[in-house]
């Protein structure tokens, strides 16, 4: 919470109403982002943001019980009360690099969908 080093933005998150439920106390990602390699390697570990150190979630491969009933397998997950959501524009996301270009399409769609706003969660 006090560096604002960009985890993730919210393409990164699982497709799956899981992120939206406020009795789920982490957001989980559909992959692992390269910041997480050495942590990702392990069947279980705590993830750490890379610039401050503070821990900002964990990834367990075997799985998590996201709620009661719920299971995640994998579990890539950070946990909320641990990070910030903010607000982009997608030209101003793209501008500052917490997005590539080569992760947008080139349909006509995409190309309309400059001024839609990106969420990106930071440490």
């Amino acid at each position: 919470r006090g560096d604002k080093f960009v985890l993730c933005v919210a393409g990164d998150l699982m497709h799956d109403d899981i992120n939206n439920n406020p009795d789920c106390g982490s957001y989980f990602l559909g992959a692992t982002k390269t910041w997480m390699d050495s942590c990702a390697a392990s069947v279980e570990g705590k993830l750490n943001c890379p610039s401050c150190s503070a821990r900002v979630g964990r990834v367990s491969w075997v799985g998590f019980e996201a709620i009661k009933g719920r299971w995640i397998t994998p579990a890539i997950m950070l946990t909320k009360s641990k990070v910030d959501v903010r607000r982009f524009t997608h030209a101003d996301a793209l501008g500052l690099g917490f997005i590539g270009g080569e992760e947008r399409g080139t349909n006509e769609q995409d190309a309309n969908e400059e001024t839609t706003e990106q969420d990106a969660i930071d440490s």
